[in-house]
């Protein structure tokens, strides 16, 4: 009797983040609402978000106690904003966009992995 296989399971810090997006227009409530979760989750850091294109912005978000607006980036992430806006929304995972060329990332693989890990949606 053939033994069945079960599908492997995706590894958290590659699925899906839960939804932390008020309005795609709004990112600032979207960046405190996503420093917010990471900091409940013991994530410390800062991460740096460059969105390029027609509406460029950069965003440096402080997490943790020990950090703070003067530190350097640990983890740099470019991206479009309507990329950042289905990632922000739950649609669609970084690592998914990091395949795709839809978003570059410098600074701590570890970190960052750490960070989507501690926003993944859960699966049962």
């Amino acid at each position: 009797m053939e033994k069945e296989h079960e599908a492997p399971r995706m590894d958290s810090a590659h699925r899906r983040l839960r939804s932390f997006l008020a309005l795609p227009e709004d990112l600032d409530t979207g960046f405190r609402r996503m420093a917010d979760m990471l900091a409940e989750a013991s994530v410390s850091g800062v991460f740096r978000f460059n969105i390029v294109g027609e509406d460029e912005a950069v965003f440096d978000i402080p997490v943790g106690e020990m950090t703070g607006m003067d530190q350097l980036p640990e983890v740099e992430v470019s991206l479009r904003r309507s990329t950042w806006v289905e990632i922000a929304a739950g649609r669609l995972s970084p690592w998914e966009a990091l395949n795709k060329g839809e978003l570059l990332l410098r600074g701590s693989l570890d970190l960052a992995k750490k960070a989507t890990s501690s926003l993944a949606i859960e699966i049962d």
